[in-house]
């Protein structure tokens, strides 16, 4: 049984699908879905004339450069019927040989304007430091945990006294399916933007001024 269609159908709406594959363990009913994706601008759109699918246009040659950007995702989870799903964990992630040492600072500062939603990470061979890749991560985990402690804590301090919040503290934590998809729009949004960014930044070598704006409307569309 892999992850719900609602879930699927907002994966494919921000990221452009290229392999799944679905491990499922019906003795404990808990599964593994994982993804292999590129950025959304790769996705060829339909030419449809007269009602009829003809073919594919051709991807524009600006963001055919967002191929060095392959993007991960694996969601873990449990299920007690085809409607009821319970996510334990997820890890959505984009990993790239790609020198960023010339736009530090530009990247440094985007990095800190997204914060809420992503992390940055470089990863330098000492012998050969010209030998660099990137890891640009979602926090959609970490908010989730923190979402499900809070409820946890809040459920527990309304129905139990303090002696049994301390019992069950060491408990998985996991969250609903509906939770899950909300948050989930939302950092895929954030993920794929900042993607978007990094790429015209290290790729484009588009100057950070002329890239601002874009952050600036982004944000305030986003709100």
């Amino acid at each position: 049984m892999a992850i719900n269609n609602k879930i699927n159908d907002l994966i494919k709406q921000f990221l452009y699908i290229i392999y799944t594959e679905t491990y499922q363990n019906k003795t404990n009913s808990t599964f593994i879905e994982r993804y292999v994706a590129k950025h959304p601008l790769l996705k060829p759109e339909l030419i449809v004339i007269n009602d009829q699918i003809q073919g594919f246009k051709k991807v524009s040659k600006k963001v055919m450069s967002l191929e060095e950007f392959p993007i991960y995702l694996e969601i873990e989870g449990m299920y007690e019927n085809e409607n009821i799903y319970l996510i334990d964990a997820i890890d959505l992630y984009s990993e790239t040989i790609l020198n960023c040492q010339s736009r530090l600072t530009d990247i440094i500062y985007i990095a800190n304007v997204f914060s809420h939603y992503i992390s940055f990470e470089r990863s330098i061979d000492v012998s050969n430091p010209k030998e660099e890749s990137i890891i640009i991560t979602s926090k959609i985990q970490e908010y989730l945990i923190i979402k499900s402690e809070a409820e946890n804590i809040n459920k527990l301090t309304s129905e139990l006294d303090y002696d049994d919040i301390e019992k069950t503290e060491n408990k998985d934590l996991v969250i609903n399916i509906d939770q899950f998809k909300d948050a989930l729009k939302i950092h895929l949004n954030y993920f794929v933007q900042f993607i978007k960014i990094c790429h015209d930044i290290l790729i484009k070598d588009i100057p950070l001024k002329k890239i601002k704006p874009e952050i600036e409307t982004f944000f305030e569309e986003n709100k």
